[in-house]
């Protein structure tokens, strides 16, 4: 069995190897085979993380030149979202294609939407509709509480 500084000099020795490993075949790797639109996402996925270690992140004004001429590309007939965008077919197919009962109601409490298939509780019509019958005041909502 190993002491307890051997294995501390064995786990040193691995991160060793790692970081020679990324600086020497990772990265020169990745920076010979990514397309500029795969650096420009890998740089918009960055923001969602926090700063680590005191690294923040920076800003990189070509991506941010690039993501704002590739929103302005997109067309009229599609939702654009923080994630991506999608036309109101996709969305729909996709939110009809989770397997739960979806409703939306909006801060005036009606139904902006529910999606198509299978319900616990009937619905009609095609939404925007009043639901103070299913739905308490505001006030009287307690987060995290489902209320039917």
């Amino acid at each position: 069995m190993m002491s307890g500084k051997k294995r501390f000099e064995a786990a040193l020795t691995r991160a060793d190897e790692m970081i020679y490993k990324e600086a020497n075949i990772l990265f020169p790797n990745c920076a010979f085979n990514f397309t500029d639109e795969e650096w420009f996402g890998i740089y918009r996925d960055s923001k969602d993380y926090a700063e680590c270690f005191g690294v923040e992140n920076g800003v990189w004004e070509d991506a941010e030149k690039a993501q704002d001429v590739k929103m302005s590309s997109i067309s009229q007939d599609e939702i654009v979202m923080a994630g991506g965008h999608m036309t109101v077919e996709q969305l729909t197919a996709m939110l009809n294609t989770i397997p739960l009962e979806i409703s939306f109601v909006d801060t005036d409490n009606i139904n902006r939407f529910f999606n198509e298939g299978p319900k616990m509780f009937k619905k009609t019509g095609n939404g925007d509709r009043q639901r103070g019958i299913l739905l308490p005041p505001a006030e009287d909502r307690t987060a995290g509480t489902p209320y039917y």
